[in-house]
Formats: C-alpha cells, sequence, structure tokens
C-alpha cells in the first residue's frame, strides 16, 4: 500500500510541475546534523555530551514549482544518519554504562511549501519528510564493574525498529545565483524510530532483557543545490 502512495506522489510530482509557472529541477548534497532521543521504561540521564550531534550526509535529486509568491519542492534523496548515546542504568543492584551507536540508511521524500521573499533571493520552507530504513546497524559497549563487552548488530526491520517514518519540520533556502542554492533545515521525527532495546549482561541474572524504546531523531541539514 505505502508502495503505492509513493508512486502516486510521484506522479503528482510531475503533473504540477506541468501546470507550474515556473519549474526547476537539480540535485541537492550536503552534511546532516543528527541526534536521537532515547528513552526507556527504566530511567535514563541523559544530556548533550552524553547525546552529541553525529555527522551524516544527505544527496538525491529534487523538483521545485513556482507559482508566484509561493511555490513546491520535492526532494527524493539518500540519506545515512547517526546516533551515539551514553547512559549508566542500576538494574538488580548492579551499576551499568552502556554506550550505542545507531547508523541508519534510508529513503527520504521531503514535501515542502515554500513562501519566496526578498525578491525570490530567500524562501521560507515549511513541509514534511516520509522516509523508509533500508537498513540499521547497532555498535554498543557495556560496561559492568570496569568489565567491557563490545558486539555490533544488523537490526532487524520492523522487529528492532520501525522502517517507515515521518518527520516534519522547515527552514530556509537562499538562492546564491540563477543554478545555485543554499538551504538550512531541521526536522523533527515524529515515530518512534527504535521499537525495542536488549540488553544483554551476563553475572547479573539479566540475559537479554529486552525494554520497550521511544526514540525520535532531530535533524539539521545543510544542502548545496544545482537547479537546471
Amino acid at each position: 500500500m505505502k508502495k503505492y502512495l509513493l508512486f502516486f506522489a510521484i506522479i503528482f510530482i510531475v503533473c504540477q510541475g506541468i501546470k507550474a509557472q515556473e519549474f526547476h529541477y537539480g540535485i541537492i548534497a550536503g552534511p546532516t546534523f543528527n541526534r536521537m532521543t532515547l528513552d526507556t521504561e527504566y530511567h535514563i540521564n541523559l544530556d548533550k555530551e552524553r547525546n552529541p550531534l553525529y555527522l551524516g550526509f544527505k544527496i538525491g535529486v529534487f523538483g521545485e514549482n513556482k507559482f508566484n509568491i509561493f511555490g513546491m519542492q520535492y526532494e527524493l534523496s539518500y540519506d545515512q544518519l547517526g546516533s551515539r548515546v551514553q547512559w549508566d542504568e542500576e538494574i538488580l543492584n548492579t551499576s551499568i554504562m552502556q554506550t550505542k551507536e545507531f547508523f541508519f540508511q534510508r529513503i527520504s521524500l521531503d514535501i515542502l511549501g515554500k513562501l519566496y521573499i526578498l525578491n525570490d533571493y530567500l524562501s521560507i520552507d515549511l513541509g514534511v519528510e516520509p522516509s523508509y530504513i533500508i537498513s540499521a546497524m547497532k555498535h554498543e559497549d557495556i560496561t559492568i564493574d570496569n568489565r567491557s563487552d563490545k558486539n555490533k548488530t544488523t537490526l532487524k526491520k520492523g522487529d528492532d525498529y520501525s522502517p517507515f517514518n515521518i518527520a516534519v519540520g522547515g527552514g530556509i533556502c537562499t538562492y546564491i545565483s540563477q543554478n545555485i542554492t543554499l538551504s538550512l533545515r531541521y526536522m523533527l521525527e515524529l515515530t518512534n524510530t527504535l521499537q525495542k532495546e536488549t540488553i544483554s549482561i551476563t553475572d547479573t541474572g539479566i540475559v537479554n532483557n529486552t525494554i520497550k524504546t521511544l526514540s525520535k531523531n532531530r535533524t539539521f541539514y545543510i544542502m548545496l543545490g544545482w537547479r537546471f
């Protein structure tokens, strides 16, 4: 069903481009800075130092329809996002420090409304970003009483993480020249990316303890575009 919705969205983009007063298309690329909020049924003490911005990248194609002072922009892109979190817990009177890094590869479709200002040198953009995660990895380091256990895991679609997610947000786009654009954008995910987390600890009475997670990506984009 979701594949059909994506197909009709692409058809809609093409039709809007035909009707628009102006239509441009091009390529976009740039770095992403991501932070994933993470909470569980256990108390987690996180701060910005323990949950820093994680560098990734975004590359794709776009189409832009301009209708006088209003417009629409559509972007189909490949994204690589990551997140690193660290926290301390106490389970069964045992102090545990955990460091987890998550890596996501995904395809996203950004649909943005645009308001052109300053003689079309700047636009204010607002919209939604449906995305589909192609693959997800987790690197974790669990330390118990100065003993460290490191491992890498390929997360399972639908079981460990939700493949379909949606974010909302906005930003600005500056038109440096007729062909070059620079976009700054911040997107807030509405859905939970991670569905659960598993803690594997020996000698504490807890083995493969599965806990529910609440996790949402917060992503800042800096993108250069080339319009044809």
